[in-house]
């Protein structure tokens, strides 16, 4: 990922490759709340460790209302 502003004309935003594939994990904690983390198919433990993204229990939607 670039670290130039994205003011900057030379700043151009992340662009996964296409062939990325993701993976998501729902658990339920011990006080009944639910969260969905997503994460590419790690191909290292480090990759495991630093690239995720959580949400909580009442941040989900149906795909089909976000279309």
């Amino acid at each position: 990922m670039s670290s130039v502003p994205p003011e900057s004309d030379d700043w151009e935003p992340f662009r996964p490759a296409h062939d990325e594939a993701f993976v998501a994990n729902i658990t339920e904690r011990a006080d009944d709340v639910e969260t969905c983390s997503i994460s590419p198919l790690p191909r290292s433990e480090g990759m495991l460790e630093s690239e995720w993204i959580t949400a909580t229990e009442g941040s989900f939607v149906p795909l089909d209302d976000m279309r």
